[in-house]
């Protein structure tokens, strides 16, 4: 079941995929390949650079830059987090009905999401899965939208501030991370490297390399 589903693989496991792949010159998603390897930045001329750690200050100055501010007069941080959370869970849903029955069902799908959302910060740790109101459904079109209620009612009782937001989901990433052997590590650095130097990212953050003899 793990093989054909892959349903639970962990972080660790992916990773050793990834990196053999990628080792081994095989093609893998564009999500997972160094940027440098997709822009071509030492060729091309770029005016402006985005990160997605300050996704809404740089898209608001390329904009005020282009003369196209007038776009985005009313988009907020809570807007901007609020569809994210509609388009996450509308194409998982939708991914749900293009997997074997067998490996993945909808409530599966809705308590994943909710874990997501929570990694990503845009729900609080502090909030649990609605599991006994999701449950009690059985289409799936109902339990997502069962599922989009919850997260808004949870978020508009528990709203998070952008800095809350912020160290929650690097509280994730350093769970995330932190547990890697050595060998996964030094793996990363040497592909993405050039990604660190170029684009400004610390090469060995402390909270995650602190006490590691490399």
């Amino acid at each position: 079941m793990s093989l054909k589903c892959g349903h639970d693989v962990s972080f660790h496991e992916f990773l050793q995929h990834i990196l053999k792949r990628l080792k081994l010159g095989r093609r893998v998603s564009n999500h997972y390949l160094p940027i440098h390897q997709i822009c071509s930045p030492c060729h091309v001329h770029f005016d402006a650079i985005g990160k997605l750690e300050t996704f809404k200050q740089d898209v608001d100055y390329i904009l005020e830059r282009l003369g196209l501010s007038f776009l985005i007069e009313n988009y907020t941080f809570q807007t901007y987090e609020e569809e994210e959370v509609v388009m996450l869970i509308d194409y998982n849903f939708w991914l749900e009905k293009r997997l074997p029955e067998e490996c993945f069902d909808p409530v599966m799908i809705a308590e994943r999401l909710w874990k997501a959302l929570q990694l990503r910060g845009y729900l609080d740790d502090a909030e649990t899965f609605p599991e006994d109101s999701i449950k009690r459904l059985n289409k799936p079109d109902t339990i997502r939208q069962e599922l989009q209620n919850h997260v808004f009612k949870s978020r508009s009782g528990r709203r998070l501030v952008e800095r809350h937001w912020i160290t929650q989901r690097r509280k994730w990433l350093v769970e995330a991370y932190k547990p890697l052997s050595n060998t996964v590590l030094n793996e990363l650095l040497e592909i993405f490297q050039y990604d660190f130097e170029m684009f400004g990212y610390q090469e060995k953050p402390v909270d995650i390399f602190e006490g590691r003899f490399m």
